[in-house]
């Protein structure tokens, strides 16, 4: 029996400013929820020397029940994610990355979605406005796996079911940045159900100044890939969708970061070594790479 509905999982390390304004929108909604137990808040400091501890025990004293623990040494980001994942005890898990803040209204709405259903995984889109509905619920896995799309690896936008946390190998992928994925391709392809919300409901912090300092290339095409491939093997007509991932990827994402390598213009914290040698081993024959890469240097000289 789940203690909770659902388990808001922080992950943090040396970011107590931003840490301060998620922990301040949450609890400023929590006051308001119908049910108090509802909800549970896990943070998870990753050995951090800043002002984390001090920000999250002024919440806890003002009435904001927050489980927090404080790694005795630093775990990696993959340790972290699952060690949130280790402590929830909700029905629901949610790693909510420290800069990304619930807008007013969120958090209940979030519980009265997940109390209604049974989902294996509800994916927060990064693009809400583009619909007039709030969510759609998707029951064929292929197909919501489509739409979704790369962006399951954005930390912040999914909620899963905690049944598949222990039903998933992940302990292989330690080291991707990408661990976290597995549970989520995994309840996506054996849950009942699967949603997509359209709701705004996150506002980004950026915390550009500590993102990156990880190979982009590396990490979004060998690993994710690769977990992709390995994880949705069992999946109907599991080769067309993972070509089509693996274009969007291409085309949606890797393009401006293939750009700034030619223009000799990576003014971002992330790596970019062997780039070239990957994108030939994982696009070099396929047409679409060139045809997408002359579209946008035309873009750019026009």
């Amino acid at each position: 029996m789940d203690k909770y509905i659902l388990s808001i999982c922080i992950p943090t390390y040396n970011r107590a400013a931003y840490l301060d304004e998620s922990l301040r929108r949450i609890h400023r909604q929590y006051r308001t929820l119908d049910r108090s137990d509802a909800v549970e808040i896990i943070v998870s400091d990753n050995c951090s020397d800043d002002d984390t501890e001090a920000v999250v025990r002024r919440y806890t004293g003002d009435g904001l029940p927050v489980r927090y623990i404080r790694n005795s040494e630093n775990l990696g980001m993959d340790g972290n994610f699952m060690q949130c994942f280790r402590l929830s005890q909700g029905r629901y898990a949610w790693l909510l990355g420290d800069d990304d803040y619930l807008k007013d209204g969120s958090l209940q709405w979030m519980v009265d979605m997940l109390s209604a259903e049974d989902y294996g995984l509800v994916h927060i889109s990064a693009y809400p406005k583009q619909k007039s509905i709030e969510y759609e619920t998707c029951s064929e896995a292929a197909g919501f796996l489509e739409k979704i799309n790369y962006w399951i690896t954005f930390i912040s936008g999914n909620v899963v079911s905690t049944r598949y946390l222990m039903q998933t190998e992940v302990e292989k992928y330690k080291g991707t940045l990408f661990s976290q994925v597995p549970i989520y391709l995994t309840a996506a392809i054996h849950g009942n159900r699967n949603a997509i919300v359209y709701r705004e409901i996150l506002e980004s912090g950026l915390a550009m100044e500590t993102n990156g300092g990880y190979n982009i290339f590396k990490v979004f095409v060998v690993n994710f890939l690769t977990i992709w491939k390995e994880q949705t093997a069992a999946l109907p007509d599991n080769k067309r969708v993972y070509a089509g991932v693996k274009r969007v990827l291409y085309e949606n994402f890797l393009t401006c970061y293939i750009m700034r390598l030619l223009l000799k213009k990576n003014n971002t914290r992330f790596k970019t070594d062997g780039a070239w040698r990957i994108l030939w081993r994982y696009y070099g024959l396929n047409l679409y790479s060139y045809t997408s890469l002359a579209k946008a240097v035309a873009s750019k000289l026009l």
